[in-house]
């Protein structure tokens, strides 16, 4: 017998048992998602708080926080930007400074429908500096490339792969830095699922970014070697985010039909700031060096760590 899929009491619900209404009987013989419908077809009638599960299951709440991951992304090039130009003394008034890196970080939440998640990062950025006649002064441009991959710990393991190109020019003074804002806006285009039981097409959506920051370092450095020396850094510091990344509501729906768009609620609205600490070491000469770092964020329980090597010319 055929289960009637528009059995849903939320708007959001309905509208994607419509999607799933309108695939029933359209799906090739033998595929996963013939599979499917056999498997929701098999719900007893009067189980409606199992079929209500396996619906929320399928509903992609892996996009709730989309513009969050792209803005995790784009950070950790940014940091890595700041890491080769603040951390490693020139010895000419023109350099080319690049480097490897790779981060590790995990992001756990308390929201409902929002799923907890780590991630991958590898990738390489790059930077010339050009000091000016005042000492201390600089400009320059940058260019980076990173490739991210997030893990999700839902029942279905999803994995979800970035790549970001980012590129700028900068401009230093010398003055003692206490605090900073930062700025970005970004945005996704439309997402359509390729593969998998239920394909889904999410609506693009932007974000911006708001979020100034104060903060303290303690650096240290001691010769080991010729021309070498041990560095080590500890960096704390408070933000708080303005913008709009987590709190946003992204659109769904199910992929080759004509159903309505449901709405996939992001992270709730978080006014406490984020205190974060990071703590970075190394072994560094004139022309190479290597890394470590780890640091973590009150907000989203987020640890992280990484390495990087680097050189100079």
């Amino acid at each position: 017998m055929r289960q009637t899929f528009k059995k849903a009491k939320s708007e959001n619900a309905w509208n994607f048992a419509d999607g799933l209404e309108q695939r029933y009987g359209v799906e090739s013989l033998n595929s996963r998602e013939k599979t499917l419908f056999n498997k929701l077809n098999n719900i007893g009638q009067n189980e409606q708080v199992l079929l209500t599960q396996a619906y929320d299951e399928m509903m992609g709440h892996q996009y709730a926080n989309t513009q969050q991951r792209i803005n995790e992304t784009s950070k950790i090039l940014s940091k890595e930007f700041e890491h080769i130009r603040e951390d490693w003394n020139t010895v000419s008034k023109d350099s080319n400074k690049i480097k490897i890196f790779g981060m590790k970080n995990e992001y756990k939440t308390d929201t409902a429908g929002v799923i907890d998640y780590e991630s991958n990062a590898y990738g390489i950025a790059y930077l010339h500096e050009d000091e000016t006649i005042k000492l201390g002064n600089s400009l320059g441009w940058y260019a980076g490339v990173v490739q991210n991959k997030f893990k999700f710990e839902d029942i279905g393991k999803s994995v979800e792969k970035q790549n970001m190109i980012k590129a700028g020019v900068f401009k230093t003074k010398s003055f003692d830095e206490n605090g900073s804002l930062k700025m970005e806006y970004g945005r996704f285009e439309d997402i359509k699922e390729k593969d998998g039981e239920v394909r889904l097409e999410v609506k693009g959506n932007d974000y911006y970014s708001i979020k100034p920051e104060v903060g303290v370092e303690f650096k240290y450095k001691q010769p080991v070697a010729q021309k070498s020396s041990f560095t080590a850094s500890l960096g704390i510091a408070y933000e708080n985010e303005l913008g709009k990344v987590s709190d946003v509501e992204n659109k769904s729906k199910v992929r080759f039909t004509e159903a309505d768009y449901f709405n996939i609620r992001g992270e709730k609205e978080d006014k406490a700031g984020n205190f974060k600490a990071d703590l970075k070491f190394g072994l560094e000469n004139q022309r190479m060096g290597v890394t470590f770092n780890t640091g973590y964020d009150t907000k989203g329980e987020n640890f992280r760590a990484g390495f990087g090597i680097r050189a100079i010319y």
